[in-house]
C-alpha cells in the first residue's frame, strides 16, 4: 500500500476547500437575491390618498376586515361646527390583501351635547348631517369597489354601505346602501350655504349618509381589493437555487471526507 505524501493530501485539501468556498458564494449569492426581491416588493407598496369632509365631523379608519373598526387615519371631532365647508388632506400606504375605508359620521346637536338644537334627516334644513370625499390609489395593485383607482362618495350600489350608530366610539358593521344628499357644490343646503363646492373635493362626489338618518351618527363603509397575487411571485424560482446550494455543499463535505479517508487508508 503506498503512503500518501503530505503535498498529495494538502493539494486535495486546497481543491476541496477552494471548491466549497465557491459553492458557499453561490448560495450567498442566491441568498441576496432572494432578500432583494424582498425589499423590492415591500418599497413597491400603493398610497391611498383621501380628501374628505363631513357635516359635521367624521373619524376615517382603514381596516383589512369589515367587522372591525381599524386604524386611524385622521378625524375632525372637536372642530367647529362649520369645519365641512373645508377638505381634509390624509394619505396611508396600504399593503395587505385587502381593506376597508371605515367611516364614523357624527353630527352635532343637542341630544349628543355638542350642538343647540336638534339634528335633522335626509339632508334637511337646518341641523342635516352627511359625509362627502374623494380617494384615489397611487402605485398600482389596489382597485376600489368600482374597480378603478379613483372613488367619490356616492349611492351607487355595491360601492359605499351605512348603517345608524348609536355612538362615535364604535363600530357597527354596515350592509345597506347609503343615500345621497346631492352633489358637492349642488341644489343642497350645503351648496347654496356656501354658493358652490367644497374646495378640494370633486362636484362630482355626492353627500352621503345612512339609510335610514337617525340625525346623530352613522357609520359608513367601502372596498379596496388588490389586483396582484402573492407578492412574493418570484421567490420560488430563487428557493430551488438557494436549497440546492445547500444541497451540493453537503455533497462536497462528504466528498471531501471519503477522499480524506481514502488518502488516510
Amino acid at each position: 500500500m503506498l503512503t500518501p505524501t503530505v503535498g498529495l493530501t494538502e493539494n486535495c485539501d486546497v481543491v476541496l476547500f477552494q471548491r466549497g468556498w465557491f459553492m458557499r458564494k453561490s448560495v450567498l449569492t442566491a441568498a441576496i437575491f432572494v432578500a432583494g426581491i424582498t425589499a423590492n416588493s415591500a418599497a413597491g407598496a400603493a398610497t391611498l390618498n383621501l380628501s374628505v369632509t363631513a357635516d359635521n365631523a367624521f373619524s376615517i379608519y382603514l381596516s383589512s376586515n369589515d367587522a372591525i373598526l381599524g386604524t386611524p387615519i385622521g378625524t375632525s371631532v372637536g372642530g367647529p361646527a362649520g369645519q365641512w365647508a373645508q377638505s381634509f388632506n390624509y394619505a396611508a400606504t396600504l399593503s395587505d390583501p385587502n381593506y376597508f375605508i371605515h367611516v364614523v359620521g357624527t353630527n352635532y346637536n343637542s341630544a349628543n351635547g355638542l350642538f343647540d338644537g336638534a339634528g335633522t334627516t335626509n339632508g334637511s334644513a337646518p341641523n342635516p348631517n352627511a359625509f362627502l370625499g374623494q380617494f384615489s390609489i397611487t402605485g398600482g395593485g389596489y382597485v376600489f369597489a368600482n374597480n378603478t383607482t379613483s372613488l367619490l362618495t356616492n349611492s351607487d350600489p355595491n360601492q359605499w354601505f351605512g348603517i345608524g350608530a348609536a355612538n362615535n366610539t364604535t363600530w357597527t358593521q354596515p350592509s345597506a346602501a347609503v343615500q345621497n344628499f346631492g352633489q358637492n357644490g349642488g341644489n343642497n343646503i350645503w351648496g347654496d350655504a356656501i354658493g358652490g363646492p367644497v374646495p378640494g373635493i370633486s362636484n362630482q362626489a355626492f353627500w352621503i349618509w345612512s339609510n335610514p338618518d337617525n340625525a346623530n351618527y352613522a357609520d359608513l363603509s367601502t372596498a379596496i381589493f388588490s389586483t396582484e397575487g402573492p407578492v412574493a411571485t418570484p421567490l420560488p424560482a430563487a428557493l430551488p437555487l438557494f436549497a440546492g446550494g445547500l444541497g451540493v455543499l453537503g455533497l462536497l463535505a462528504r466528498r471531501r471526507n471519503r477522499n480524506s479517508a481514502a488518502i488516510a487508508a
